[in-house]
């Protein structure tokens, strides 16, 4: 498991990253659909991340719990 760099502020910085691309297509480009990608890649995204912490956890042990409830999902 890892925790430094960009985890130890968020559990899934890739899938931050893809959100923050996104809020910023829509700030520069404008079209409501943008902003429609942007809730619904949200929802999606952290459906997906608790789905996969859920089916890690009888695995991982207590170590992941711990770091799971002392960092954020997606947004830090």
């Amino acid at each position: 498991m890892v925790d430094t760099g960009p985890y130890r502020l968020v559990r899934h910085p890739i899938d931050s990253g893809l959100l923050l691309t996104v809020l910023g297509s829509f700030l520069m480009d404008g079209p409501m659909f943008w902003l429609v990608a942007l809730a619904a890649g949200t929802v999606g995204l952290c459906w997906t991340a608790r789905a996969e912490e859920r089916l890690l956890t009888p695995e991982m042990g207590e170590a992941d719990v711990n770091y799971w409830q002392g960092t954020r999902v997606l947004i830090p």
